[in-house]
């Protein structure tokens, strides 16, 4: 009943606006041909917007006409109407959220106000945030975050810049920083790179997980300064001193953290100097005596190469470098099969070519099928770990090919692998890794089940029920491939799961 209640008032002010009736406020909106006026009613405005009741208010009363006239030629009729319809009737101009095209914006008479087209969007919400319509800004960020984010991310190149500079749209922010951060070699090597902040490119440079060869990290940068001027000559040979000086003033945020000497001779040759007019003097100077004379060490040499690195409370960073170079000799062999004893790892700490980004901890996130698969689902290549109760052995394996929800992986796969780890004295002991059965054709292959995971046909993860459990289990069998004697006397089966990532 009190829904029904708060319908029909929305339904009567909405009325209320389209009869015109004892309106006090006119508001043009627009400018050149495309302008508009509308009539309001000013208790209304200063009701529902900080921003119209200031406006208002701001105009002595004894000079107030019986109609105020109010002027907001920055915004265009198309989006003004929705946020004034909102203004009355509370009513968020969303339209069946469930359609594909849920961004087709229509108002109660089901007259078209807006089309999903991105530029639109966002002019509507800069509209509403301008307005000071706070709790309308608020519910666009979350309804589109979670229910069109791959919309969000697909069209990041004309919704990121301009919303970047807006503190309300810190939702919006946030969710485009994450998207940066946890796929920063492919935001950083994509089309809408050029579109990315000033502050975020600066981030992404001065990291030292930046895994893209420095070179290609220089070309990136000189195009997005580049970019920033539209008129510019893509030949530097053809820029006046005054367009080198504006290249020059930009480039001077990123060549401090460039990593010169990994870049080789032929590569500076090539790619460097051609831009010779947008460097300092000296620091020009320096890297050329450099690449002539490699004993000569400058002190911008002293950045490190750039690594890898992993997020994760189960493994730490001499793990990840041998999972990584396990994924690296995938790529170049055929056939794995366990170790017939334990094998102590070489400890020395190494770099790793990959970033590994935490995508669920079930301590954290939960040990639900569910949680999982919100996780996982759709996302890869990925590594899965997996600590038992009572033992330090960790359980993991790669799978290469993104999640489905299907119980029926792919059997073209070739570059799955399972393996396990043992921690004595602080140090990673190798207990066993296979990519393929020997004389036989199949895979360890990594997949969703009904109940849990299946690490090939050895062992199977069973996912807690949510309402009851508070963790998982892992049952392991004894076939063509299995764990060492040794260890599966250490363990009861099934045995409980401390944590996965």
């Amino acid at each position: 009943m009190k829904r029904n209640l708060l319908e029909r008032l929305s339904k009567n002010f909405g009325e209320y606006l389209e009869g015109g009736c004892g309106y006090d406020v006119k508001i043009h909106v627009g400018k050149y041909y495309d302008q508009k006026t509308f009539e309001a009613h000013s208790m209304m405005l200063a009701a529902r917007s900080l921003y119209f009741r200031r406006k208002i208010d701001d105009i002595p009363m004894n000079s107030r006409k019986s109609v105020i006239e109010l002027r907001e030629l920055e915004i265009p009729p198309n989006i003004f109407k929705p946020l004034l319809r909102y203004i009355y009737t509370g009513i968020v101009p969303l339209h069946n959220l469930e359609a594909e095209d849920f961004l087709d914006i229509l108002c109660i008479t089901n007259e078209p106000l807006l089309s999903d087209d991105p530029r639109s969007v966002v002019d509507f919400i800069l509209a509403a945030d301008k307005l000071e319509l706070n709790e309308l800004v608020n519910y666009l960020q979350n309804v589109l975050i979670e229910d069109r984010t791959e919309w969000l991310y697909k069209n990041m190149d004309k919704i990121y810049a301009r919303i970047s500079n807006h503190p309300s749209l810190k939702t919006f922010k946030n969710f485009y920083k994450d998207i940066i951060r946890n796929n920063i070699e492919l935001m950083f090597q994509s089309d809408n790179f050029i579109n990315i902040p000033l502050s975020d490119v600066i981030l992404m440079v001065s990291r030292d997980d930046l895994l893209v060869d420095e070179v290609k990290i220089w070309n990136q940068v000189v195009k997005w300064c580049v970019s920033q001027f539209p008129d510019l000559s893509r030949n530097p040979e053809h820029w006046t001193s005054k367009e080198c000086n504006n290249v020059r003033s930009m480039m001077e945020n990123f060549i401090g953290l460039i990593r010169w000497k990994y870049i080789s001779g032929d590569g500076f040759t090539s790619h460097v100097m051609p831009y010779a007019k947008i460097f300092p003097v000296k620091l020009y100077q320096d890297l050329v005596i450099y690449y002539v004379n490699k004993n000569e060490r400058p002190r911008f040499l002293d950045l490190p190469r750039r690594v890898g690195k992993i997020e994760s409370n189960l493994i730490p960073f001499k793990y990840a470098s041998l999972i990584s170079q396990w994924v690296e000799d995938q790529n170049e062999k055929s056939t794995w099969q366990w170790f017939a004893s334990k094998k102590e790892v070489n400890t020395e700490k190494k770099t790793i070519q990959y970033r590994y980004n935490l995508l669920i901890r079930g301590s954290q996130n939960g040990f639900s099928k569910s949680d999982f698969l919100k996780a996982y689902l759709y996302k890869g290549p990925t590594i899965t770990l997996v600590r038992l109760e009572g033992t330090d052995l960790i359980i993991g394996g790669y799978n290469p090919t993104p999640w489905t929800p299907s119980e029926k992986p792919d059997p073209r796969t070739r570059k799955s692998f399972i393996f396990a780890f043992d921690n004595v004295h602080g140090n990673p002991v190798e207990v066993g890794r296979i990519s393929k059965i020997e004389n036989s054709g199949t895979y360890p292959i990594i997949s969703i089940t009904d109940k849990g995971l299946k690490f090939g046909e050895d062992l199977s993860l069973t996912f807690a029920d949510i309402q009851n459990e508070i963790s998982s289990t892992l049952n392991y069998h004894s076939i063509e491939y299995t764990l060492l004697e040794n260890v599966q006397k250490e363990l009861e089966n099934p045995i409980q799961v401390k944590d996965y990532e």
